[in-house]
């Protein structure tokens, strides 16, 4: 009976750790990190869009917003195609080994800035509204 539980217990012991570095390896395969991306791409996108269309965000300065995120969209789709190119998980994992994963990183990293630099431009903006409204003479009827 101890020889059993020796064996279950070694078996545990080493099956355990083999199953927690798969689920770590298979948490940062790129696959799993594009889907993040996409949606930190498609928030930015419509507060841009509602940044814009409710005038919170110049002109000149949503065209710059708008070309940044056009640049980091499309460098999410060719990242994409490679991606969508592995059929298999060895194909998958090839392709985190050679970076993939870390590129997304990146963008992600930079969707991040951008998100701030919207939230600067939006809250400028509103200061700068709040400034006038305070500063305008009270009206007396």
């Amino acid at each position: 009976m101890a020889d059993l539980v020796f064996i279950l217990c070694t078996v545990f012991l080493v099956c355990c750790p083999i199953h927690l570095l798969l689920l770590y390896i298979d948490s940062r395969l790129p696959s799993k990190k594009l889907s993040h991306v996409n949606t930190l791409l498609d928030r930015a996108s419509s507060r841009l869009n509602h940044g814009t269309e409710s005038g919170q965000i110049p002109g000149a300065h949503a065209a710059v917003l708008r070309i940044w995120l056009w640049r980091i969209w499309f460098h999410v789709d060719n990242i994409q195609l490679r991606i969508y190119l592995a059929h298999t998980w060895r194909q998958e994992l090839l392709a985190w080994w050679r970076g993939r994963s870390g590129e997304l990183e990146e963008i992600r990293n930079e969707l991040r800035y951008y998100h701030r630099m919207l939230n600067v431009s939006l809250r400028v903006r509103y200061e700068k509204w709040l400034l006038l409204s305070l500063n305008r003479p009270a009206q007396r009827y």
